[in-house]
């Protein structure tokens, strides 16, 4: 959900500033998909809590500050030729799904 100048930054910290990408600061894609916002249990439940924890700490990856609708939930498509092959929504921002398997299975 962050603007195309924070994106560049971001990814170029990665070395990744050659991928493409999408800005949506306004979340309409999120809402094409229907990805709804999150409650606070679902935002701030423990899980969550740990997940965030091992992402910024046990992997190294910080903490930053937040861009975009910090309550949108997430999620993940496979689209071929306008269509949807395959999707994940999350139910908490915690989960992992496994992109492998919505890519190769």
């Amino acid at each position: 959900m962050g603007s195309e100048e924070e994106a560049s930054s971001f990814f170029a910290r990665w070395g990744d500033a050659d991928l493409p990408r999408v800005s949506d600061p306004q979340a309409s894609l999120y809402e094409s998909f229907g990805l709804r916002r999150g409650s606070l249990g679902e935002i701030f439940k423990p899980s969550v809590w740990k997940r965030g924890f091992e992402a910024a700490i046990l992997n190294g990856f910080g903490v930053g500050r937040m861009v975009g609708d910090g309550f949108r939930m997430p999620g993940v498509f496979l689209i071929y030729q306008g269509r949807i092959l395959k999707e994940f929504r999350h139910e908490t921002p915690a989960e992992r799904p496994d992109y492998r398997a919505l890519a190769y299975d």
